[in-house]
């Protein structure tokens, strides 16, 4: 059996953040076939539930406490480099002596990185094969948001991680042999002239916990996701001032359900008596089985967002912009509704919760499609069979 050192810059989990939700469910898919060493970060020591978990599907976890004020401090050095500051935040050279001194004494034949972030640790390490999950291509991703924004000082900032992004992407491709993205346009996202060989590598949906269920319809709407993510963070902004003022003119009542952890003081301020703003559920599926329609105009979108994938599996209808079906690849107007501006959003939702036939037929067709194309299984092999 094959080894495999994985090292990600946070705790793998299957019900935290994004790129927490793509390791924990590789690293299941993937220590099935392979002996996996697991390198992880955490800024806390309150991880030991999730690491047993980890432990229990086989993997040898090592977790190495990196605080956020020894981060800060990483950030302060970086200003004198053109290492990302997302690359800078997450390195230590402890850990990566550690890191060594683990390579050292148990050679691995695959060694993988998820996401760049992580790059600075492999650099000096040697397998038969090196491979790196860019995941989401984070250069474009920090070009929408510099573009996006109007304050000076945060466009300099911006301006600076995405040019040292870019930089990084670049350059990255030389320490690698295997390279994945979780869609087709993030991969050519990246800036190289071989971005063509980064194998795509889709996110799945965990169907035991995201089907359909049997709940009351307390909201005709729900955004679902971490509220202190910047492209989340815009896509509420653009429901509450651009879309509900007017859609509240063809159906008054209409209610929200603004769902996810860490909202930001703004988030918290769009509570009133149509909108709810919920940071905890025992189960984050049931914001979800609580709406008609999941509303997500991610205008600001890279990656594969998995709220509509959860929705879509739970046959609640989704509407969302045509940049997020892209890496969904979903067919408008029989899987999910697309829209890109403002009036085609209101159009589309004031069409479905009038209309429970159109509904029913769009979540049917979703959710067998996101069974057909969206299973860890599945997208976990695309790795596996690269790298084994």
């Amino acid at each position: 059996m094959k080894t495999l050192l994985y090292i990600t810059t946070r705790v793998p989990s299957q019900d935290q953040r994004g790129d927490q939700i793509r390791a924990f469910h590789q690293l299941k898919e993937l220590s099935k076939k392979l002996r996996v060493t697991l390198i992880c970060l955490s800024s806390t020591k309150e991880n030991a539930k999730q690491i047993s978990v980890l432990q229990n599907l086989g993997i040898d976890v090592h977790s190495f406490l990196l605080p956020k004020w020894k981060r800060y401090f990483a950030l302060s050095r970086s200003l004198f480099s053109r290492v990302p500051f997302q690359v800078s935040y997450f390195y230590s050279r402890r850990i990566d002596k550690a890191i060594q001194a683990l390579v050292q004494e148990t050679p691995f034949d695959v060694i993988h990185c998820h996401l760049i972030r992580t790059v600075l640790y492999a650099h000096s390490l040697e397998a038969e094969i090196k491979s790196l999950d860019f995941m989401d291509a984070y250069g474009f991703g920090m070009d929408l948001r510099y573009l996006d924004s109007k304050n000076l000082l945060k466009r300099i900032i911006l301006k600076s991680e995405r040019d040292r992004l870019l930089e990084f992407e670049t350059k990255t491709f030389a320490s690698f042999d295997r390279y994945f993205a979780i869609s087709k346009q993030d991969a050519l996202r990246i800036v190289h002239p071989k971005n063509e060989e980064i194998i795509v590598s889709a996110n799945g949906v965990d169907f035991h916990q995201f089907y359909p269920k049997k709940a009351q319809k307390s909201y005709d709407l729900v955004f679902m996701g971490n509220m202190d993510y910047v492209p989340n963070l815009a896509a509420v902004t653009f429901i509450v001032n651009e879309i509900l003022p007017q859609l509240r003119k063809k159906i008054p009542t209409v209610s929200l359900l603004i769902a996810g952890r860490d909202a930001t003081k703004l988030i918290q301020s769009y509570q009133s008596s149509s909108i709810d703003v919920v940071q905890h559920f025992d189960d984050i599926s049931d914001s979800i089985a609580s709406a008609k329609i999941m509303l997500a105009p991610m205008m600001i979108s890279i990656g594969l967002q998995n709220k509509l994938l959860q929705a879509m599996a739970m046959k609640v209808p989704c509407i969302t912009s045509d940049a997020a079906n892209e890496a969904i690849g979903a067919s408008p107007n029989k899987h999910i509704l697309t829209a890109t501006t403002a009036q085609e959003f209101i159009d589309h939702t004031v069409n479905l919760l009038r209309n429970e036939t159109l509904q029913t037929a769009i979540a049917e067709s979703a959710h067998d499609f996101v069974h057909l194309h969206f299973t860890w299984e599945h997208c976990s092999q695309q790795i596996l069979s690269t790298i084994s």
